[in-house]
């Protein structure tokens, strides 16, 4: 048996106010530091850490393989994670996989390896099979080609995550590439900027075959941002009592999937969090 530690980086706001102290965000990384170090040092096997983006409170973790190289300089045998699992969800999770495919998708990522599963027990099965068709309708097999669907099967998922971080420890000694940072993997400044979520910004959204694949990847994940912040966050629930549903069009070759995956969303009970019934906070006009 193998012990490790797994780190989503939560910072709830104080009881007292509504915002964090100046200090708060580098005391959680510096103090997660000093539990890796300690966790070498007690012979613990390794660590992983999430990536999420845009979850204040729920995980302030935007860039873990900057955290995992400074936990490379404190640390000698603990086992790095470098790989993405990804588990059913909704919109929110379907948003971090567009976001991720954006990424690789770019050209200048095509060839670099990066082992990502999405996995789930077996009545999971048809949430991915959703999922991957809707990636293939929209984005194409090459984007299908960047992830593996395992369902049901643990040891199949560690086994293939074992052989990712093989081929990407291979890929990196021959580019001579860092193993503590992908200093190769590079992401446009467009991409690492937020979304702002607007009835306006949304309408705007092109959603067109007719542009990069990787761009078109990017504009549907902020599609799904906009269908989260509608579904979820405080001024998107406040925007759409306001002014109504955000608006968003495209080609038919593209919305038509679209469609089809949010009203499966809906049909399967994965866009809201309480038992009242859904009432859309989006519109696909033409």
């Amino acid at each position: 048996m193998k012990f490790g530690l797994f780190y989503e980086l939560q910072l709830p706001k104080p009881a007292d106010r509504d915002q964090w102290g100046p200090d708060a965000e580098r005391r959680i990384y510096h103090d997660m530091l000093e539990q890796v170090a300690l966790a070498d040092s007690l012979g613990f096997d390794y660590v992983f850490e999430v990536e999420h983006h845009f979850l204040e409170e729920y995980s302030h973790s935007s860039a873990p393989e900057v955290f995992l190289g400074a936990a490379s300089q404190r640390t000698k045998n603990i086992r790095l994670g470098h790989g993405i699992v990804i588990f059913p969800g909704g919109a929110g999770t379907a948003e971090e996989i567009l976001y991720l495919l954006g990424i690789l998708l770019d050209p200048a990522n095509k060839k670099l390896p990066f082992p990502v599963v999405f996995t789930g027990p077996a009545d999971s099965a048809d949430y991915f099979q959703q999922i991957h068709e809707f990636i293939g309708a929209t984005l194409g097999p090459a984007a299908q080609a960047r992830y593996r669907v395992i369902i049901d099967d643990p040891a199949g998922v560690a086994r293939a995550m074992v052989q990712g971080m093989a081929e990407v420890r291979d890929y990196r000694r021959q580019a001579s590439d860092s193993y503590g940072f992908n200093w190769l993997l590079k992401i446009p400044l467009e991409f690492q900027r937020p979304f702002e979520v607007t009835h306006a910004s949304m309408r705007a959204l092109r959603l067109s075959l007719d542009q990069p694949v990787h761009e078109r990847a990017a504009n549907l994940r902020r599609a799904f941002s906009g269908i989260v912040a509608g579904n979820i966050k405080e001024y998107g629930v406040n925007a759409i009592e306001q002014y109504g549903p955000f608006e968003l069009a495209g080609d038919p070759i593209i919305m038509e999937p679209l469609d089809k995956l949010l009203r499966s969303f809906v049909a399967q009970g994965r866009m809201k969090f309480t038992g009242a019934e859904y009432k859309p906070c989006y519109r696909l006009v033409a």
